[in-house]
């Protein structure tokens, strides 16, 4: 049996609901920062906030900091 984050049956605010409580703290501070690779390529607005996110060279700057050393 799906989880109920899995059935389409139930609204999308379900769902939603659903996968939220069994994600991690970690898990959904993760997802702010997420990196969607090739979103730009289908032509369709997958992640449209992605680059507000992202630095220049298309890599989180929290991840391009911990790299480097920077605060």
């Amino acid at each position: 049996m799906p989880h109920p984050w899995q059935d389409t049956e139930l609204s999308a605010a379900e769902r939603a609901a659903d996968l939220l409580a069994r994600m991690t703290l970690e898990e959904r501070v993760g997802q702010l920062s997420s990196i969607w690779p090739g979103s730009d390529a289908g032509g369709e607005d997958v992640a449209p906030l992605q680059h507000q996110f992202t630095g220049s060279s298309g890599t989180a700057p929290e991840r391009t900091a911990s790299i480097s050393g920077s605060p």
